[in-house]
Formats: C-alpha cells, sequence, structure tokens
C-alpha cells in the first residue's frame, strides 16, 4: 500500500501497479445496527488489471456475516456515508478463522460523494485517468538530475474559477511505448479553485468536475475519468471529495484525439470556457454532454450500431441550429452548410459513392442530391426500419459512413464552439487548419 495522503498518491510518477490508500475509514453500523465496536477500515483504488475501488478489512468480525450468502451488505461510517455494497471474502480464511477474516468492501454505485455535504471547499486535487498527451505555451518543466523534463500543462478561467491539468512525470517517456504501459494509470494531474480564495460548495465541485469530465473525453475521443479526488477546506484539511470514478476507456483502443500534440494545451485552454458555457444554455445543457456521450459509444461500437448513434448525435445537434420542421437530412445539410462544411461525399470514400450513384439515385430519382448527408442518413434509415430500400450494406460501406457521420459530429461540435485552429481531419487522415 502507498501513500497515507491523497497528495502523495497524485504526486507519484508515471506507471506502476500499486493499489492507493485513499483514506481511512470507519465504520460505525452495518445492515442498519450499531456496532459494539467501531470497524477500521481503508479505502483503496486500483487501476489494474482493471480499474477498482474498495475499502478494506484487515479484521471483519465473522459474527456479521450473519449465515448470509448473498454476500450483500450496507455500511455507515462515522462521516455520515451510507451505501450498499458486497462484501468479498475468502472462504478459505472463513472456515480456518475464528473471530475475524480479510474483506473488501465494493459499493454498488460508483461514482459516490465521499464528504460531507455541507464541507467548504478551498480547492480540488484530483487525477485524471487516461487523459490524452497534449503541449502548448503553459507547459511546466521539471528538472530531475540535471536533466528538464516537458510537462504538457494548460490553466484557464472560467467564471470565478481556475482550472489547471498538468501531465504527470514519465507519462511523455512511457507512452511512446503503447505495450510498456498499463491499460489504465493516472496520466495528469488536475486543481480547481476560486480566483478570489472563497470556499465553495461540493455540489458547485460536482458540476465542474461533470463539465471538465465531458469536456476532456471529447477532446480525447474516448473517455477520461478522475480518482482520486481531494477537497481542501479553510483550514488546509485535505479528505476524500469521491470515491471510485466514471467509466474509462483503456490504452488498448488506441488514439482517437482530433487536438494537435503540439497546440493541444492552448486549443484546451481556448475552448474549456465555451464549452462550460454550453451547459448554462438552455437549449444546450443537455446535448452537449449527450452528443458527446453517443459520440464516444460510437467509436466503441460496431460500425452499424456507431452509425445509428453518430445520426442521433447529427440530429440533435442540427436540431438546435435550424427549423426542426425539416426532414433529418435537410437539418443536417443545412447545418453543414451553414458552418461552411463541404457536403459533398469525400473522393476518399468510393464505397459511399458508389452508393448514392447506383442505389439512391435510382430509388430518389428526382429528388435525389447526391450528397454526404443523403448517404448516410439513407444507410441509417435502412438499418433500423423493417421495409429495406436497399441491399443490405457491405462491413467496408458501413465503415465509411460510420466515419463520415463521426467527421461530421466531431467538426459541427467544434464549430458550435466557435473553434478556428489545427484539428485532425478524420477524412483526410491528417491535420488541418478548420477556419
Amino acid at each position: 500500500m502507498t501513500g497515507d495522503t491523497i497528495a502523495e498518491v497524485l504526486n507519484r510518477p508515471f506507471g506502476g501497479n500499486i493499489p492507493m490508500k485513499i483514506q481511512e475509514v470507519t465504520v460505525t453500523h452495518v445492515d442498519g445496527t450499531p456496532l459494539p465496536k467501531k470497524l477500521m477500515g481503508r479505502a483503496v483504488f486500483e487501476l489494474n488489471p482493471k480499474i477498482n475501488f474498495s475499502i478494506c478489512f484487515d479484521s471483519f468480525p465473522i459474527y456479521l456475516l450473519g449465515g448470509k450468502r448473498d454476500r450483500a451488505f450496507h455500511i455507515k461510517t462515522d462521516a455520515g456515508i451510507e451505501t450498499d455494497g458486497l462484501l468479498q471474502y475468502s472462504l478459505n480464511d472463513l472456515f480456518h478463522s475464528e473471530n475475524s477474516i480479510e474483506a473488501s468492501f465494493t459499493p454498488k454505485l460508483l461514482p459516490m460523494l465521499a464528504a460531507s455535504s455541507d464541507i467548504k471547499i478551498r480547492s480540488i486535487k484530483f487525477g485524471v485517468v487516461n487523459f490524452t498527451k497534449f503541449y502548448g505555451r503553459g507547459d511546466k518543466w521539471l528538472t530531475i538530475e540535471g536533466k528538464n523534463h516537458r510537462l504538457g500543462s494548460f490553466k484557464t478561467k472560467w467564471k470565478e474559477y481556475r482550472i489547471e491539468v498538468t501531465e504527470q512525470f514519465g507519462f511523455s517517456q512511457k507512452r511512446t511505448n503503447q505495450k510498456s504501459i498499463n491499460d489504465y494509470d493516472i496520466t495528469h494531474t488536475g486543481a480547481i479553485e476560486r480566483l478570489d480564495g472563497k470556499p465553495y460548495s461540493i455540489f458547485d465541485a460536482e458540476d465542474i468536475l461533470r463539465r471538465l469530465r465531458v469536456y476532456l473525453s471529447f477532446a480525447r475521443g474516448k473517455f477520461c475519468g478522475f480518482a482520486p479526488v481531494v477537497a481542501i477546506d479553510a483550514n488546509n484539511r485535505e479528505s476524500a471529495l469521491r470515491w471510485g470514478t466514471t467509466f474509462v476507456d483503456s490504452w488498448k483502443s488506441g488514439r482517437d484525439t482530433w487536438l494537435g500534440l503540439s497546440t493541444g494545451g492552448d486549443v484546451l485552454t481556448q475552448l474549456l470556457p465555451e464549452f462550460f458555457d454550453l451547459y448554462d444554455n438552455p437549449d444546450w445543457n443537455d446535448t452537449v454532454s449527450t452528443v458527446v456521450d453517443w459520440q464516444i459509444n460510437g467509436i466503441n461500437s460496431a460500425a452499424h450500431v456507431a452509425i445509428i448513434l453518430y445520426q442521433a448525435a447529427l440530429e440533435a445537434i442540427s436540431s438546435k441550429c435550424v427549423n426542426k420542421r425539416e426532414i433529418a437530412e435537410n437539418r443536417l445539410r443545412l447545418t453543414l452548410a451553414r458552418f461552411g462544411i463541404d457536403t459533398s461525399i469525400p473522393g476518399a470514400y468510393s464505397g459511399l459513392r458508389n452508393f448514392s450513384h447506383n442505389n439512391v439515385r435510382i430509388k430518389k430519382r428526382t429528388n435525389f442530391i447526391g450528397d454526404g448527408p443523403e448517404a448516410i442518413v439513407q444507410i441509417r434509415n435502412d438499418l433500423v426500419h423493417s421495409h429495406k430500400k436497399y441491399p443490405m450494406p457491405s462491413m467496408e460501406l458501413q465503415i465509411e459512413a460510420m466515419q463520415l457521420s463521426r467527421w461530421y459530429v466531431e467538426i459541427m461540435l467544434l464549430k458550435v464552439l466557435g473553434y478556428s485552429g489545427e484539428y485532425f481531419d478524420r477524412v483526410e487522415q491528417d491535420f488541418k487548419s478548420l477556419n
């Protein structure tokens, strides 16, 4: 076990497979019954071989098992935290022990708040699990044994808050060799504090973390998460804000970010306030998080499923930009045109062009347009409707429709954010300038 404080956990070098002790936990009630003697445990966070959070007990009283077979328990701590979960232990230990056994308790629903609701937070520090490498003008330099190490970092302001994310030492070196790192690790650390130094509530903290997770996941093109998360109060005391983390995509899924490596930090600094402000816009609050969720789930899905998810995302965006009375195909076409995005089928997608000319043109006749929105909507409609207009699309055609749909989602969201600059063009498979 490493690190008696969360600060020590966050300051460790990148890499390794060591369980991290987040905090001591004192259990006062089990299944609603007060304990005659408080039960001492420790909150432990692990990243490999998979992400796991549990409360570990060196000496869990056997009498508390009460002959249970389902291992389901409800616990309450001296901090007022209550949660259902499953208790894991060895049957061999149970048969050979008289009074107590080693056990671990995993909460049923994670992540969950672990701090008191009335805590006054001065700042938050947190680990970022599986974010992408980036550099920019805000980078930091670390000198170790006379050698300088560049750490990608960005710092920006949103309303009354300052938000900072910095690469963990060792990440850039090990990330160059995909096979040399674990599926999950703390790649960056972050901090959130008010510009005026005043305390803020746990609900404000959760709101910012929620926005930031969606933002960084959109930038990575895969889900990332935060753990551990520590709240520091006005008296400089630290305590865990959360137990566990949201779903995180492993490194095995590859590189999917649209960020440029050398300019990523500057882009993250520029776009964060715009992205966060979408949450304050009642027309976009639910849409932006839903679109990012569909976008990334599409990346993780089979091609035919991804096409359907991307189409849902495209309809969600276009319905905010043009008249909802237009049919889906027209809304997409008009939204792309509004943002100055070429709607013709890219030359690289020969299968999609052939499908449009040889299939859609014959079916639609005088209503045929022959562009990208028409082709991908026709494929999506045939996938979800029982009455089929076209032969089953080949895997190659599905992949092209999926890739074009994904590009539309990504570039439209960037346009909504008002972004102009370098990005990875998934159609051209190269970095381009978005104007």
